[in-house]
């Protein structure tokens, strides 16, 4: 049985894509304000490791389940990373006993009010179970079939260009 008319699960599912695109993509290029936020959680030497690239590396699998049509599993795979996070906020506002904690959001390293954060998670999540109760959309990208490549190369080529100009002004100031 459909809960909810399909329109609004593919709202749901652009939404989620192009947040956890943004996500991680400000995580590959920001990866040292990343690290701090990592290191401000708490974790430390192999766990550390893993939570830096896995993170970004299952918010990119999550835009592509998405944009692959397996609408289901992307808004699952997005649910347990927001879990997560959420767990990790909690967890690290006990361990601090204090308001703030650590934001690695698109590659910050700045402190955010713990509420505040849960609150954004509880949105995605809510978004998340928008796709789970109703009928999965069409691919996100179908329309768009014959331009996918040019499309991806552009932002490929975007992402490469940030980074190198990230890259050069972090060497620059160094000197």
């Amino acid at each position: 049985m459909e809960l909810l008319p399909s329109p609004f699960a593919t709202i749901a599912a652009w939404i989620l894509t192009v947040t956890f695109a943004w996500a991680a993509v400000a995580k590959f290029v920001r990866r040292h304000s990343w690290a701090a936020a990592v290191g401000g959680f708490g974790f430390a030497g192999l766990g550390a490791r893993v939570v830096r690239w896995g993170v970004p590396l299952t918010e990119v699998a999550i835009v592509a389940l998405f944009a692959a049509g397996a609408t289901r599993a992307g808004a699952a795979s997005a649910l347990a990373l927001v879990a997560s996070f959420s767990a990790a906020i909690v967890r690290t506002r006990g361990l601090r006993a204090a308001d703030k904690v650590p934001c690695g959001c698109f590659g910050g390293s700045g402190e955010s009010d713990y509420r505040l954060l849960l609150a954004r998670n509880a949105a995605l999540a809510v978004m998340a179970g928008v796709i789970l109760v109703s009928r999965p959309a069409a691919s996100l990208v179908e329309p768009f079939e014959n331009e996918l490549l040019p499309s991806a190369l552009v932002v490929i080529g975007g992402a490469l260009l940030v980074w190198m100009a990230t890259e050069a002004t972090s060497s620059l100031r160094r000197r």
